[in-house]
């Protein structure tokens, strides 16, 4: 069985995948959302998603084949008060009572993650589902404003901001960052070793991934054209506070009092819409 992001490189999104059906316009069922009559259907079999209970010892490896297998859960035991459960209904009524219109101006990118639109396993299917949904990923400790994103304009400046002004330290040895964790993808252990770098440092690099060294060099090579653009031309490009993919900082950066010195890009499935703003006449080769 394909985890769900193999699934996702095989099929990447055009914007037709995503938006929902305005169910105040039509008359008659559309051809494309008329699912065939299923005589062995049962209605308790939408039962069988996974319930993961969180008290669990065993919620994070129960989550993580939920995810690979069905793409969605249901939890028990999440100790979430139930006015704040009856506060996010109350939200979500509002939000979707919006007019189509209204709810199109935070339609969901192509490659994005989070936003209004079909959910992505939509896709899989030969007909569209009956159904409207809104994504989000919140960071309730460290929330983003649009300059914790936006990097340093490195060929504007003739010296270095305050912003930017690391102290120094007497105790930096030249090889620490070589203690960034290594992760050798044919260890047994990898799963807990990611889940521990990604825990303690934010960051890791891989070994044994068997991807191939052309494919390598050709993301390189992608990459380089992409950050040799000019500031004004990745700023369209640039992750909203409350995305995940697209252009700017990394979101480990506004942990410090200081900016880092670096730029990024981060793909969650196809880059397709951003690839469109970047380069509008040279992007059919990212579908």
């Amino acid at each position: 069985m394909s985890t769900l992001s193999e699934v996702y490189t095989q099929y990447p999104l055009k914007v037709d995948d995503i938006i929902p059906l305005d169910f105040d316009s039509v008359v008659t069922v559309p051809d494309s959302h008329a699912w065939p009559i299923s005589d062995g259907f049962e209605s308790n079999d939408w039962l069988s998603i996974p319930t993961i209970d969180l008290k669990d010892p065993d919620t994070a490896k129960l989550i993580g084949h939920a995810c690979e297998t069905w793409g969605v859960f249901q939890v028990v035991n999440h100790d979430i008060p139930l006015n704040l459960l009856d506060e996010v209904e109350s939200e979500a009524r509002q939000l979707f009572s919006l007019t189509t219109t209204q709810k199109l101006k935070a339609l969901r990118s192509p490659g994005g993650v989070t936003g209004y639109g079909l959910a992505r396993i939509s896709s899989f299917f030969n007909k569209f589902m009956w159904h409207e949904g809104f994504t989000i990923i919140v960071y309730t400790q460290y929330p983003l404003k649009v300059d914790d994103i936006i990097p340093l304009d490195f060929d504007s400046v003739v010296t270095v901001p305050d912003s930017h002004a690391w102290p120094i330290s007497d105790g930096f040895e030249s090889n620490d960052w070589l203690s960034i964790p290594t992760i050798d993808l044919r260890d047994p252990d990898a799963a807990k070793l990611i889940g521990h770098a990604c825990e303690t440092w934010g960051v890791f690099q891989v070994v044994n991934h068997d991807i191939p060294l052309n494919l390598l060099d050709e993301v390189e090579s992608e990459a380089r054209q992409l950050f040799s653009l000019t500031t004004t031309q990745k700023l369209k490009a640039l992750r909203s506070p409350g995305g995940v993919t697209g252009y700017g900082l990394a979101r480990i950066s506004s942990f410090f009092n200081k900016f880092m010195w670096h730029e990024g890009f981060t793909i969650i499935g196809s880059p397709l819409y951003h690839a469109r703003e970047l380069w509008s006449n040279d992007y059919q080769k990212f579908w």
